[in-house]
């Protein structure tokens, strides 16, 4: 059964914008030096920690924590 040409325009369009959404995360994480900054900044654009550990090149987990201790530092900060 041969493919809708929508469907194969919208699956063209998704790996496009997928492209240009890691392009524009490399540029928000080449900004920041430790994973906790990249994560908090990758997170409050939108992006899910899994989605952010494949940018990062590590595991969902290790986002997940670096976003607790983000948040606590921020949290750190503002409290002064």
């Amino acid at each position: 059964m041969a493919e809708n040409p929508d469907q194969t325009n919208y699956h063209e369009i998704g790996k496009k914008l997928d492209i240009i959404i890691r392009l524009l995360a490399q540029q928000i994480i080449a900004q920041h030096e430790t994973i906790e900054t990249k994560a908090v900044a990758l997170r409050s654009s939108g992006i899910m920690p899994a989605e952010i550990a494949k940018i990062c090149g590590t595991t969902p987990n290790t986002v997940r924590v670096a976003l607790t201790l983000g948040k606590k530092k921020g949290k750190k900060k503002h409290a002064r």
